[in-house]
C-alpha cells in the first residue's frame, strides 16, 4: 500500500466515491469528445496496427495517439493518410486517402 493508506483512515463512503468516479468520467468524455470533434475533416498519418479480416476495417494510431479505424485492404505495419470523417469521444472513423510504405 501506500504511505497515506498507512496513515489516514478511508473516510469516503463508496457512494461518494462512485458519484465522484462517474462525474469525473462524464467532463472526460464530454472533454475529449471536443477535441476528437475538432478533427472531422481533417487529415492524419496513421500507423496501422491491426486488421479484422471479418469486417475490412484497419485500426492504428495517430502521431497524437488517438485511435482510428477505417475500411479497405489490410495495411498493417504501414502509414496510411486517412480523413477524418467521424468523431467519438475515444476513438475516429475515417477514409482511406493514400498509403505510403514502411
Amino acid at each position: 500500500g501506500t504511505a497515506a493508506q498507512r496513515f489516514f483512515k478511508d473516510d469516503v463512503p463508496r457512494r461518494e466515491k462512485t458519484r465522484r468516479k462517474t462525474l469525473l468520467n462524464d467532463i472526460l468524455q464530454t472533454s475529449a469528445h471536443k477535441r476528437n470533434t475538432k478533427l472531422v475533416g481533417s487529415t492524419v498519418r496513421v500507423l496501422v496496427d491491426a486488421y479484422d479480416t471479418k469486417r475490412k476495417v484497419n485500426s492504428g494510431k495517430t502521431a497524437g495517439f488517438k485511435s482510428i479505424r477505417f475500411t479497405g485492404a489490410n495495411l498493417t505495419g504501414q502509414f496510411a493518410e486517412v480523413e477524418v470523417t467521424q468523431a467519438a469521444a475515444w476513438g475516429l472513423r475515417g477514409r482511406l486517402e493514400k498509403t505510403n510504405q514502411k
